[in-house]
């Protein structure tokens, strides 16, 4: 906890190599702000999409290691990724080998047709982690609090129809929504 504030801190487990140490303390804490989100989140995608069925392109801010991704693209519930990241079989795997356990288990949990995803975060090993895995279709380990966005992260939220964020409201201002809003190309409607 933070002495001054009392919100809780998990800077020290917030960019590990994997979502593992990172789950554990928040599902023992009941944290469901993600899962809460999902409902809201997968009601936009599914307003967005339209008629046309044309992919939805949503950027989550403060993505971590994907989970806001992953509660949209596939079929699974914030306690699946608690009893997943938490259990006892996942422990002796390396952080490349859950990111390739992660990658068959999404893949057979696939929701058609799914958004694609573009994270951001400052956390750069979750950031990568999230892109191994599959969850993000792209992702940008950026600080827009203090810095412009790249031309990278740019060009990938040019298309943006949705922006999301959950937990991590709290840590950013309107001057990182600024920043991507203006790379939003708004010439060219969709839907």
């Amino acid at each position: 906890m933070h002495e001054k504030s009392g919100k809780a801190s998990f800077g020290h487990i917030y960019d590990r190599r994997d979502p593992r140490e990172y789950f554990k303390p928040l599902g023992s804490m009941d944290y469901k702000i993600p899962g809460h989100g999902q409902r809201l989140f997968s009601a936009l995608v599914e307003q967005r999409r339209g008629a046309n069925g044309d992919p939805v392109n949503v950027v989550d801010l403060c993505c971590s290691y994907g989970i806001n991704a992953a509660l949209l693209k596939y079929d699974v519930t914030l306690d699946d990724l608690y009893e997943r990241y938490c259990s006892k079989e996942l422990e002796a795997l390396s952080s490349n080998e859950l990111a390739e356990s992660d990658v068959a288990y999404y893949a057979a949990r696939v929701k058609e047709p799914a958004p694609r995803v573009i994270g951001v975060d400052v956390a750069e090993n979750a950031v990568s982690y999230a892109l191994k895995a599959g969850l993000l279709d792209a992702g940008a380990a950026e600080d827009l609090e203090n810095d412009p966005p790249s031309k990278t992260l740019r060009e990938a939220v040019s298309s943006a129809d949705i922006f999301t964020v959950t937990g991590g409201i709290g840590y950013i201002t309107e001057r990182t929504f600024e920043a991507l809003l203006d790379c939003v190309d708004r010439g060219s409607p969709r839907g």
